[in-house]
């Protein structure tokens, strides 16, 4: 072999060990980083579940920026889009828990779904869904080692759900200001007392524009 055809042949095997090399680190790479399971465990993780928190606090905030001023039952009403009932329940220094649903009437009786009871804290802005009557989609299995925390799960689960939601609202148009928000009778969303008189109890028990 010519010297010139020397250089040659071993700057071609330097080139393919490279490259050996460099696949050899690809694959390394591939098979021990981060895999889909541990992706989807850090995005369910804590400091994500607060940035939801604080997402629905400004999704909420935008929905109902009035909120300070409502008391009782309101609803708010959009064309070709289905009544949507908020109720305050407590405030406190901090706090404020309301609810969000839509109302159903069928032959089994009075349905409020998803009735999401929620909870504002003013001072941290954060919004928690604690809890809604939504079917669940699917079922959380038991915890185990590198496996994501059922409660935590839940959690998230419930107040993605809830930011889903509340923008879908803001998209059909629903906002609780003065002046366009509708006073309702709060036994209209009471199911002990729907169940107990009906609604010839409380129809026509009138609304007024707040």
């Amino acid at each position: 072999m010519s010297p010139a055809g020397s250089k040659l042949f071993y700057a071609k095997r330097y080139a393919r060990g490279v490259c050996l090399a460099g696949c050899a680190n690809i694959r390394q790479m591939l098979y021990t980083g981060p895999d889909i399971a541990s992706l989807t465990r850090e995005s369910h993780s804590l400091s994500r579940l607060i940035h939801v928190y604080e997402s629905n606090f400004v999704r909420l905030m935008r929905l109902i920026p009035s909120l300070d001023e409502f008391e009782g039952s309101v609803k708010s009403r959009v064309a070709d889009a289905m009544d949507l009932y908020l109720s305050i329940h407590e405030r406190t220094r901090y706090t404020t828990t309301l609810s969000l649903t839509y109302r159903f009437e069928s032959d089994a009786g009075l349905v409020l779904e998803p009735n999401a009871r929620i909870r504002v804290y003013h001072d941290v802005r954060s919004v928690e869904l604690l809890y809604h009557t939504r079917r669940r989609l699917r079922r959380v299995t038991a915890w185990r080692p590198g496996r994501r925390r059922p409660e935590l799960e839940r959690k998230w689960e419930m107040n993605r759900f809830l930011q889903k939601w509340l923008g879908f609202c803001q998209r059909q148009g629903h906002v609780f200001l003065n002046g366009t928000a509708v006073n309702v009778d709060p036994r209209l969303l009471d199911l002990k007392y729907y169940s107990l008189f009906g609604e010839g109890s409380v129809f026509g028990a009138g609304e007024s524009v707040v």
